[in-house]
C-alpha cells in the first residue's frame, strides 16, 4: 500500500490518500491524475478530481473506466443528455499500469455531441455515429486538462 501511495505522488505530483478512502488533491500542474486502482482484481474508481458536466453545461449522468475488448485500451467514458434529449459521450484513453490507472497530461479527449440524436457512439478509427437515426453526432477533440476540476 505504501508503494502505491509513493508511486502516485511521484507520477501525479499531487498528494493523495490510500485507495480505500482516496480523495485525490488536484494540483495546478502535474503529469497525471490517478483515476482508479486495481487491487485483487477489483477496480476502485476515483472521480473526485473530474468535472461533473460537459463543456456546454450538460450534466454527466454516468462516468466509468472501461476496457475496449477489441483494442484492449482502457478509457474513461462519460455520458449525458443535453436538455434531457441529445446525447453527449466522451472517451479519454487512460494508462493502465496494472495497479493504478492514470489520466495523462497532456492528452486528448474525444467527444460526440448529438444533434437530434439520443444515442451517439464512436466510429472505429475516429469520429462519431448517431445510432438511432440518420441525424448527426458532431466529433470534437479537447485537452485532457479540460476534464479536471482545478482549484
Amino acid at each position: 500500500m505504501k508503494w502505491l501511495l509513493v508511486f502516485t505522488v511521484l507520477l501525479a505530483g499531487c498528494q493523495t490518500t490510500p485507495p480505500k478512502d482516496c480523495e485525490p488533491t488536484v494540483c495546478d500542474s502535474f503529469d497525471a491524475l490517478v483515476v482508479a486502482s486495481m487491487l485483487d482484481d477489483e477496480l476502485d474508481f476515483y472521480p473526485h478530481g473530474l468535472k461533473l458536466e460537459f463543456a456546454d453545461g450538460t450534466d454527466i449522468e454516468t462516468m466509468d473506466v472501461v476496457v475496449d475488448e477489441q483494442t484492449k485500451k482502457t478509457y474513461l467514458i462519460r455520458e449525458g443528455h443535453y436538455k434531457g434529449k441529445d446525447c453527449r459521450i466522451s472517451r479519454t484513453e487512460l494508462v493502465d499500469t496494472g495497479t493504478i490507472i492514470l489520466l495523462r497530461m497532456p492528452g486528448v479527449t474525444e467527444t460526440c455531441s448529438g444533434k437530434n440524436c439520443s444515442h451517439c457512439s464512436f466510429k472505429d478509427g475516429g469520429g462519431c455515429n448517431c445510432q438511432n437515426s440518420l441525424n448527426i453526432c458532431e466529433h470534437t477533440i479537447t485537452k485532457n486538462r479540460d476534464l479536471l476540476r482545478l482549484r
